[in-house]
């Protein structure tokens, strides 16, 4: 199953472990960083243009999976089957998208690789901006070149390069998650004009999410029908054959909460625009007998209101605590259902609203279009503070607005910190589905949002040791604000047509 995460108040916060030197000291090198970069861009080669056929197997701890590629000159799609799960991801001429095992296709925009600053700095590598160094040979055996790419907003990242082959054997990434994350890799061989590492290993000092990639075979395919590297369609969760449907939800204060019936109960799950996946938590799933086979669960059959979902897959992950009653929140129901029809919100009425895109008419309700973008499947959308422009969650799982510390940086101003208790009355943090999140709240001047201009408010800050470093998000639009609107996710379009209620 696709890797899901989730924000705000479905958000991740930050593990155990923290960063340490990649090695005490290293030998000095007369080797400068452009000719290295340019003897190990000469060692790995490039692959001849044609039609290729690689298998490979992946796995971890309880679970393998394997994956094939299948290459038609700069297009390429990979297939990755884990029992009866399967999803896919690929490039069809220029376009990257990735499929879901719930058959959910997302086109990206491809943000991550215009925005991320380590991808730029290791394309960018003689940019003296983004910090690239060549740190000298490690003095320890064995012996190798050690590449640092540290650039602003990024992650620190090492790379390890085998002075006899000149190729990289491992690579070392401080992630937000403040783990170190390590992958080696080994059994190069040359195929078609490339070098490529037949066997990969990778680990966060976890051995809960260790992961080893053997491949298997490498192949050509000539005359190879193009057809099989196209994007493929979107299968929706469900269908609306009666026109637009109103869900039953109930706006609390801890998020927009839906009841599912599934496995003969009837569980609550919040409506969570920021969630990229279904998700239930594994002490409820254990609790209520519900089979989890590999870390998900099918249902036979599974409903919100008159709303029949087609065999959802949820993925099963620690959440938050949940009691596993109609009343409390036992999961997530994410970008998987939200992408199967357009959905309205609107807080004033407390309405949500599920329609077809062919009954759909946003001038008749008198919206305005505003882009969005959903690599993540989760909508990435556009805000500024005192005239800084940014790029946010829109979430309705979280129950304020939230700047990451980096973003709070670049404000002129950066906003006069307040008593959190104007937020919650609490002041040690908020609950987010992995556990406790310490934060600050700060009032901040000149927001715009949609079109509209909010002189003053007040914002979420979390502690800067917290995991919402991402670089390609500034922050989350969260329910504080889109309350004051009528809103319209409409994935297929990768738009949101919106409106002030008031």
């Amino acid at each position: 199953m696709r890797i899901g995460f989730v924000v705000a108040v479905a958000c991740f916060v930050a593990m155990a472990g923290g960063r340490t030197a990649a090695d005490a000291s290293y030998a000095p090198t007369s080797m400068t960083l452009r000719a290295l970069l340019a003897q190990v861009q000469a060692a790995s080669g490039t692959l001849i243009s044609g039609s290729y056929l690689i298998s490979r197997k992946v796995s971890g701890p309880g679970w393998s999976a394997m994956r094939t590629t299948q290459i038609v000159g700069d297009n390429s799609v990979t297939i990755a089957q884990t029992g009866q799960l399967m999803d896919s991801w690929g490039t069809y001429n220029g376009q990257n998208w990735y499929r879901d095992d719930n058959g959910i296709v997302i086109d990206e925009s491809g943000f991550h690789d215009t925005a991320d600053p380590n991808a730029l700095a290791w394309k960018h590598a003689s940019d003296p901006q983004y910090n690239v160094r060549l740190l000298g040979m490690t003095q320890g055996e064995p012996s190798e070149y050690v590449l640092e790419a540290n650039p602003p907003g990024g992650q620190d990242q090492y790379e390890y390069v085998n002075p006899k082959t000149m190729l990289v054997d491992k690579v070392v990434t401080y992630e937000v998650d403040r783990l170190r994350h390590v992958t080696h890799f080994s059994d190069y061989r040359t195929v078609f004009g490339e070098k490529v590492a037949f066997d990969s290993v990778s680990s966060d000092g976890n051995p809960r999410d260790s992961e080893e990639s053997r491949t298997l075979s490498f192949t050509a395919t000539p005359g190879i029908d193009p057809s099989v590297v196209s994007i493929p369609t979107t299968t929706p969760m469900f269908v609306l054959p009666n026109g637009p449907e109103r869900l039953p939800a109930r706006f609390t204060d801890d998020g927009i909460v839906v009841t599912v019936q599934m496995g003969g109960q009837s569980l609550a799950f919040d409506l969570d625009s920021g969630s990229t996946d279904l998700a239930i938590d594994r002490g409820a799933a254990t609790r209520l007998g519900l089979p989890i086979v590999n870390d998900t669960i099918v249902p036979a059959h599974a409903s919100i209101g008159n709303v029949s979902l087609f065999h959802p897959v949820f993925d099963v992950s620690t959440l938050r605590t949940s009691e596993g009653d109609q009343q409390h929140s036992v999961g997530l129901i994410g970008c998987d259902f939200l992408t199967s029809a357009v959905v309205g919100f609107d807080f004033s009425k407390s309405t949500v609203t599920l329609i077809p895109w062919a009954d759909f008419h946003w001038r008749a309700l008198g919206l305005s279009p505003m882009r969005m973008e959903v690599d993540d499947c989760v909508p990435r959308v556009a805000a500024s503070f005192e005239g800084v422009p940014g790029a946010f969650y829109l979430d309705t799982g979280s129950f304020a607005t939230m700047l990451y510390p980096h973003y709070l940086a670049r404000l002129p101003r950066a906003g006069v910190e307040t008593d959190t208790s104007s937020i919650l009355p609490q002041d040690e943090g908020f609950m987010s589905v992995n556990g406790n999140v310490s934060f600050h709240t700060y009032d901040i001047s000149d927001m715009i949002f949609a079109g509209i201009k909010y002189r003053q408010g007040q914002v979420v800050v979390p502690d800067a040791n917290q995991t919402f470093q991402e670089p390609d998000y500034d922050g989350i639009i969260g329910r504080n604000v889109l309350k004051e609107y009528v809103f319209y996710l409409d994935y297929n379009d990768d738009i949101i047509f919106i409106k002030p209620n008031v």
